[in-house]
């Protein structure tokens, strides 16, 4: 779903993870990689261990987490 924003042009992106149990350095790696081609990614999280890792990972300003 990420590369066919980026096909399609987007600018912004959100991406909803409420649902995710997990976040690896894969998935944070994925979301890194279309960060050059959207002005902003928009990450919806809700507080957990997903929040956590996503917090903790140095992440480029185009992202945001709101909950």
């Amino acid at each position: 779903a990420l590369s066919e924003a980026i096909e399609t042009g987007a600018d912004d992106v959100v991406v909803d993870l409420n649902h995710v149990s997990f976040m690896g350095s894969t998935g944070i790696r994925e979301l890194v990689r279309v960060h050059d081609a959207v002005r902003r990614i928009e990450l919806r999280v809700s507080p957990g261990i997903v929040r956590r890792a996503l917090e903790t990972a140095v992440l480029p300003d185009t992202f945001v987490l709101v909950e």
